[in-house]
This record gives C-alpha cells, sequence and structure tokens, in this order.
C-alpha cells in the first residue's frame, strides 16, 4: 500500500471536518500520492513549489496562528530545511506535523533519493517526537495522534508498508513477538518481514515505532535478558540504536546493525541491503 494515498485517503474525511488542518508540501504532492487532496481540498493544500524552507517557515506561521500544518515531504529533501526545522519549528515548540516518505532504503529513485539520514538530523532537537509506523494502519494511527498532540512531531515511513494489527499506544514499544533471552529490536518496514523470519526463533522481536521518545520502561526490562540485536535501515551514527546502546550496553550484550558511513547507490531495496552488509541472514547469524 503507497502510504501517502493511505493517508491522504484518511485526510479527504479529516479535512471536511477540522478546518485548522493544513497540508503543505513542496512540489511532491503527485510523490506523496496526494492527488485526492490537490482535486478536493484545494483550499486546505499549500504547494510551495521546490522551496523546502520556505514550506516550513510557512508551516511554522500557520501553527502560531492556530491551524494544525501537516508537511509531506521526502526524507531526502527536507534536510533542506534543517535550519528552519532547529529555529522556526523545534526551538519555539511549534505544533507541525512532517509527514516524511521515501524514509529509509528506497528502490528506484535514485542515489539522492535514499532516506537514511532523517533520524541521525531529527533525534538531536529538543521538542521534536519521532514515530515510524510498520503497517499502513499504523501509519493512519500515529498521524491521527500527531494531529491532536502538541509540539513537533515526525512520523517517518516507506513508500510502501503492509497492511498488519500492530496498535500504536503513544511512547510505547510493541512487543511482537514474546520477549526472550535474545531479542530483535527494529521498526517500520522491517518489522512484517521479521515477524516471519523469526517465526522459528526462540527471540523477542520489539517494535520501536516510538523513535523519540523511547519506550523506557522496556528498556529497563531488557536489562535482565542477555542479548538485544539492533536492526535499521539508517546512518548508523546519531540512530536508535547508538541511543538504545548507550542505555543497555553496561548490561547486556547490544549487537547494531545498521548502514556504516556512508551513502547509497540506485537500487532494489534487498540488493542494496546485501550491498551495504545490512541482510536479515546477519540478525540469523547473532541469534544461532
Amino acid at each position: 500500500i503507497q502510504v501517502g494515498s493511505y493517508l491522504a485517503k484518511y485526510l479527504d474525511h479529516k479535512l471536511e471536518e477540522d478546518k485548522h488542518l493544513k497540508v503543505v508540501t513542496a512540489a511532491m504532492s503527485l510523490g506523496c500520492g496526494l492527488e485526492i487532496l490537490t482535486s478536493k481540498h484545494n483550499h486546505s493544500l499549500i504547494d510551495v513549489g521546490i522551496a523546502e524552507e520556505n514550506a516550513v517557515v510557512i508551516s511554522s506561521s500557520l501553527s502560531k496562528n492556530g491551524y494544525v500544518p501537516l508537511v509531506f515531504i521526502y526524507s531526502t529533501f527536507l534536510q533542506r530545511a534543517y535550519d528552519q526545522i532547529l529555529h522556526d519549528v523545534t526551538r519555539t515548540n511549534e505544533h507541525v506535523v512532517f509527514c516524511i516518505d521515501r524514509a529509509g532504503i528506497v528502490s528506484g529513485d535514485g542515489d539522492t533519493h535514499q532516506g537514511i539520514f532523517d533520524i541521525s538530523y531529527l533525534l538531536p532537537l529538543p521538542n521534536m517526537k519521532i514515530l515510524a509506523p510498520s503497517t499502513a494502519e499504523n501509519a493512519v494511527e500515529c498521524l491521527d495522534y500527531a494531529i491532536n498532540c502538541d509540539g513537533p512531531i515526525a512520523i517517518r515511513y516507506p513508500k510502501y508498508l503492509p497492511n498488519g494489527n500492530s496498535k500504536f499506544v503513544p511512547n510505547k514499544w510493541i512487543i511482537e513477538k514474546e520477549l526472550k533471552d535474545i531479542n530483535v529490536l527494529s521498526y517500520g518496514s522491517d518489522i512484517e518481514d521479521l515477524k516471519t523470519i523469526l517465526g522459528n526463533y526462540n527471540v523477542g522481536l520489539i517494535n520501536a515505532i516510538s523513535i523519540k521518545p523511547m519506550d523506557l520502561e522496556l528498556l529497563e526490562s531488557l536489562k535482565n535478558t542477555k542479548k538485544l540485536i539492533i536492526y535499521e535501515q539508517v546512518n548508523k551514527h546519531s540512530s536508535l540504536g547508538e541511543q538504545v546502546m548507550l542505555y543497555l550496553n553496561k548490561f547486556i550484550e547490544v549487537v547494531h546493525i545498521a548502514l556504516n558511513d556512508t551513502y547509497l547507490v540506485e537500487g532494489q531495496i534487498d540488493e542494496l541491503k546485501i550491498y551495504s552488509n545490512i541482510e536479515y541472514d546477519k540478525i540469523i547469524k547473532e541469534i544461532i
């Protein structure tokens, strides 16, 4: 399911009910799946053209004036507006919702479109919350929560997500497979695959849907286990995995499988995982 289109269908009804919502994008209406909104809700959609900085500043101003702006933008292009996110949104704690498309490794969109840095650059910002849904239904739950909470919040998702029945609870991680002595922690598009792959292994699986804030209660419980394997499709530096390692390293063995200090070339997701030495076999080798 194309996540952007799925969210747009939800917003098609939501925009009728709530006139305080505004959708903002930077020439990415088509790529983000917003066609239904451009045709039916022109009064609620602002497309600033190829000017990501402008999109974020406008969203800050909308927030200050009582609106809830939803910024639809690719992960790789949001970095162009980093100054505005830092100074005009997080510093002033504005209620701006970032719907970040093409997060993680991307198939076929070109090497510059790999969304592997957004967690690294958003994680250090005070007031910012970061969510990573693992199913299309999760994405809608996250957006509904984001619209109704306070302050800046980012929902990062790949172009496509499967259907699924994992339930989002704010600030909590989801135990997809009962915790054991060895556990795997991941999020986003890898969760449904890992549920299948790990089915016959005596390991637990944690869906870290809330990247920031982390689920500290669950992290505390992991101190009583033996090993945690963290799997991410992002740059290893300043990632969720690094934060978890800082929390747990003194207590249990922590293995972090993520992208090393690198840029990615164009290719299919599975090919690029092998190319980057983060294929799922790496997890299995840590289990057995």
